[in-house]
């Protein structure tokens, strides 16, 4: 898509459920069915431990991405926690939020809306005077990914896991995910 071609797009927070069963779709779409409405149902109930992102095309209005975050807490019950990995307890504090999961649909990739989402959850973020943010990104051999995206506004590799997404539903290796991922941090302050 070109520049002259490019659609006003509109990042907005997710507050009402009815929009919610789209953007489950797109996310699980993209990147594997991880994503459960119910889970999401609740999180966007929680407007001060959670924020789900909408990607629209203003004329349509036509849903393009979709993201979300949430702020980590210690003791987190494994149901809640954005993804399963053994540093997670370092990173539980309110201090913390996950940027979680994010996707755009193909032929809306490239033109800075992966970017506008990330920038709106750090935005958010700060909002809730928290000072960190990290994310698992995942490594999935795809020529678009989050790590660097988020790598040029600002994070830091912190960890390599090659077991990061064991056993899950995976749009590029099936239903075991072999994928590896990198966890990254960013101040905010």
């Amino acid at each position: 898509m070109s520049a002259i071609e490019t659609p006003h797009i509109e990042i907005v927070p997710v507050r009402k459920a009815n929009a919610l069963p789209a953007i489950c779709n797109l996310l699980n779409e993209a990147l594997g069915e991880l994503h459960d409405l119910e889970y999401l149902a609740e999180i966007v109930d929680q407007p001060s431990e959670a924020m789900i992102i909408g990607a629209y095309v203003a004329a349509k209005p036509a849903l393009v991405g979709a993201s979300y975050v949430i702020r980590l807490h210690a003791g987190m019950e494994e149901e809640t926690a954005p993804f399963d990995w053994p540093t997670s307890e370092q990173y539980a504090s309110d201090e913390f939020v996950c940027l979680v999961s994010s996707a755009v649909i193909p032929s809306f990739q490239g033109i800075g809306i992966g970017k506008h989402m990330a920038q709106r959850r750090i935005r958010w973020a700060t909002t809730m005077d928290c000072r960190w943010a990290v994310a698992l990104c995942w490594e999935s051999g795809r020529e678009r990914t989050s790590l660097p995206l988020l790598k040029r506004l600002g994070f830091e590799e912190v960890e390599r896991r090659t077991d990061a997404w064991t056993g899950m539903p995976c749009p590029v290796c099936g239903d075991n995910c072999q994928c590896s991922g990198v966890v990254v941090k960013r101040g905010l302050g």
